[in-house]
């Protein structure tokens, strides 16, 4: 079954992406890659079959999420926000920056300094951290 890259997208977070691989049947895998400078990491299993690291179709991902990654770095850096250690609410879009650029819950509004570096949803425990 061919498989072809179908889109990729910039998650929250430095070199963080989301691409969607497009199947013949019209149905779709995601899979998240994480790029630095020179190369990209992704779970295997997240993968299309063949789609290994070294691969041919894997070198041409790599390319495409490169080339996006370069271009996101060329501009000013603006702030964004992270996951704490163990965290998720920041991937799972439960805390974003509102627009007075101050992290906010999604269901509960504003978070408020917690320790050290760390903002909190006191309501319902979500947490982010400006990424630095």
């Amino acid at each position: 079954m061919t498989v072809m890259l179908h889109a990729i997208e910039a998650l929250a977070g430095a070199g963080r992406y989301s691409v969607v691989f497009r199947y013949p049947d019209g149905s779709s895998q995601t899979a998240v890659v994480q790029a630095d400078d020179a190369s990209i990491t992704a779970a295997e299993a997240s993968l299309p079959v063949g789609w290994t690291a070294g691969s041919a179709e894997y070198l041409a991902l790599a390319e495409a999420v490169l080339a996006l990654h370069r271009a996101r770095s060329a501009g000013p850096q603006v702030a964004t926000l992270e996951d704490v250690d163990g965290g998720w609410d920041v991937m799972l879009g439960n805390v974003v920056l509102g627009a007075d650029a101050a992290p906010a819950c999604t269901a509960h509004g504003p978070l408020a300094a917690a320790e050290g570096d760390v903002w909190e949803c006191f309501e319902c425990g979500a947490k982010a951290r400006f990424a630095g």
